[in-house]
């Protein structure tokens, strides 16, 4: 484990901690997604399309004023501009 540890040039270690990799990932989490709203790869997409949860594959999903919503599991999606958006708050 030692060789993969580098020394930077004044000789202290430069090793990322977890607090690092925390922040990193909440930077690089989602860095397509709008407001509130976590873009679908193109299955679940189809998936949203012909009334299907992606999440819980419940058929069918409803639609309540623009926006399509499983009764299962409570899950949000909304298509704008052709693509899938899942509604996180």
């Amino acid at each position: 484990m030692k060789r993969l540890i580098r020394k930077s040039d004044d000789g202290s270690f430069s090793a990322h901690t977890k607090v690092d990799y925390d922040q990193i990932e909440q930077v690089e989490e989602n860095p397509d997604s709008l407001d509130g709203l976590v873009k679908l790869d193109e299955l679940s997409e189809a998936d949203i399309r012909h009334e299907r949860c992606p999440a819980c594959k419940y058929h069918p999903i409803t639609r309540h004023d623009g926006f399509k919503q499983c009764p299962k599991c409570q899950t949000i999606y909304k298509i704008l501009d052709g693509i899938g958006y899942m509604v996180t708050k």
